[in-house]
């Protein structure tokens, strides 16, 4: 039983020493966001649709995706266009697929989490701008 104990350990920090990127830690779920929180919409509220067109990054695996993309001032100038709500596989990017049963990716690579593999592992980056009218406080 100890011996079982301790080989759980090391395995435990031999995965947490090699997931050094945020989407191999299934300890994170979120970067940047608010608080969770319910939301009601009532007719005295008001509401901004944020369907249209989106400024759109695709890349064939993590290490492609553009880096601080969230940055107000941000260059996305030669991204494509894409509409949202959407599917990318619709719009050319990526491998259109469905399936019922099982995972999209069976048999491509180990099911091995949370190890994220590299090929063959599509990232999809969108950004807008948004406009507040300053009645909204």
């Amino acid at each position: 039983m100890k011996k079982i104990i301790l080989l759980s350990l090391i395995m435990i920090v031999a995965v947490s020493a090699y997931a050094a990127e945020d989407w191999q830690d299934p300890a994170v779920f979120g970067r940047g966001r608010l608080p969770m929180a319910a939301t009601f919409t009532t007719d005295q509220q008001k509401t901004l649709s944020l369907e249209g067109m989106w400024a759109f990054h695709f890349s064939e695996n993590p290490s492609g995706r553009a880096a601080g993309f969230e940055a107000v001032g941000y260059d996305d100038s030669s991204w494509d266009e894409i509409p949202v709500p959407g599917l990318w596989e619709l719009c050319g990017y990526g491998d259109p697929m469905y399936l019922n049963i099982g995972y999209p990716w069976r048999g491509h690579y180990e099911n091995n989490p949370p190890i994220v593999p590299e090929d063959h592992n599509h990232v999809g980056q969108y950004r807008r701008k948004v406009f507040i009218d300053s009645s909204w406080k």
